[in-house]
């Protein structure tokens, strides 16, 4: 993992061409409808958004969907 931030290693010559090959794939899934993003609920800001992010995981609510909780701004 150490090479990973260093240019020039064979490492990361190998994950930047497959970086820069899997991108445009990812585009024409999306178009063609191969490739849908997940359905998200917006939970409280904060803590508060965690627990009922958890909340909701328990009632069963969020199956197949992803829970985004946004940070508390001061």
């Amino acid at each position: 993992m150490g090479q990973l931030g260093r240019q020039g290693t064979a490492i990361v010559d190998e994950l930047r061409t497959g970086v820069t090959n899997f991108l445009p794939k990812i585009g024409k899934l999306l178009e063609s409808g191969g490739l849908v993003p997940l359905e998200f609920i917006c939970a409280a800001e904060g803590f508060d958004g965690v627990l009922d992010g958890l909340k909701l995981l328990n009632e069963g609510k969020a199956k197949g969907k992803k829970i985004v909780v946004k940070l508390q701004e001061e």
